[in-house]
């Protein structure tokens, strides 16, 4: 499942001033995986779904 730039989790993330190439929900671990460009390589973030959206 791919989130689009305008849901509301991007605007949160974007908060932090990431700029976010692409949000991955994994549905059974319940997980958002985030691919950050920097200018060294792509940084791999994971986070619980339910922390980006409880803030």
């Amino acid at each position: 499942m791919h989130l689009r730039k305008s849901s509301s989790v991007y605007a949160i993330i974007k908060q932090y001033s990431l700029q976010i190439c692409e949000i991955t929900l994994s549905s059974p671990q319940n997980l958002v995986e985030i691919e950050i460009p920097t200018k060294v390589k792509h940084q791999r973030i994971i986070l619980r779904w339910e922390t980006i959206l409880l803030g």
